[in-house]
């Protein structure tokens, strides 16, 4: 999705320092990739707290 690749260092991503967000993004890339929506619903704990859905 990006013209340039990201560099790790050290098990961290580098940030670019180029202007913008930093990378050229690849247009016919995203064509290939086009978003799905996603319709899940809020998982409410019984005290009205949210809950993650990590570990369901």
């Amino acid at each position: 999705m990006s013209n340039q690749p990201l560099t790790r260092e050290g098990g961290y991503l580098l940030l670019p320092d180029r202007t913008g967000i930093g990378i050229g993004l690849n247009e016919e890339a995203f064509s290939k990739f086009p978003p799905v929506p996603h319709n899940r619903p809020a998982l409410i704990n019984p005290d009205g707290s949210l809950r993650d859905y990590k570990g369901c």
